[in-house]
């Protein structure tokens, strides 16, 4: 079982989601995925997970200095962006390591998902039914055995849940659980690091226990 940073489509909400995954699985192997510390769109998401897709796409960026980090905006996207992976300032070499990093996390991202059983996605920000179930026909494509489930994670002060809920999806509004005692910082990346993650984890490892249980199931019924 592995889970994966979707990140969101704003910058603070996107790193927030890999750094709480980072926390909880501090005392395992957790090396940084490709959409960690990237703003995306699910398209985007969807484009990278695409068999199809050259990894020449992530080739040309756009690249806009900012106070003491760059802008850098991958251009075959919709809204796929680094904030902090290049300095205001920087050399050749440092923009080559900047896309063999990413060449790498790519890699990293396809061979994870060949190769796992059972994997969970996390998404902040609320999002369509059919953007999310793409996401799901594109991994299967690339390993038909895995099986996925999406946790798509937001705060809505209205408690508004999606109507057209499906069973791979797994929606959690971190309003409804908000802590009255604690006074939340005003950055939207410290802010959500003071949501109840360990909610979104113990749904985690219930939903993993369910499946290890159904599998065996399926196991001992063949050999009878």
């Amino acid at each position: 079982m592995k889970i994966i940073s979707f990140s969101a489509n704003k910058a603070g909400f996107a790193c927030a989601v890999a750094t709480s995954i980072k926390k909880y699985s501090e005392k395992i192997n957790c090396p940084t995925q490709f959409f960690d510390y990237l703003v995306c769109d699910l398209e985007d998401i969807n484009t990278i997970l695409d068999k199809n897709t050259s990894l020449h796409i992530l080739d040309t960026v756009t690249i806009q200095p900012f106070t003491k980090k760059s802008i850098v905006s991958f251009k075959n996207f919709n809204n796929l962006i680094s904030y902090h992976d290049l300095n205001s300032s920087f050399s050749k070499e440092e923009f080559n390591e900047f896309q063999n990093k990413y060449r790498r996390r790519y890699h990293r991202l396809l061979k994870l998902i060949q190769e796992e059983d059972i994997l969970f996605f996390i998404r902040y920000g609320k999002e369509k039914k059919e953007e999310l179930q793409k996401i799901i026909t594109n991994t299967q494509l690339l390993n038909e055995d895995v099986v996925i489930r999406i946790i798509n994670v937001f705060y809505d002060k209205t408690k508004k849940y999606p109507e057209d809920k499906d069973d791979n999806t797994i929606y959690i509004n971190f309003y409804l659980f908000e802590d009255k005692n604690i006074n939340y910082d005003s950055d939207d990346y410290y802010k959500t690091l003071q949501f109840k993650w360990n909610i979104v984890f113990q749904v985690i490892e219930e939903y993993t226990k369910k499946i290890v249980e159904y599998k065996e199931k399926g196991k001992n019924k063949n050999k009878v």
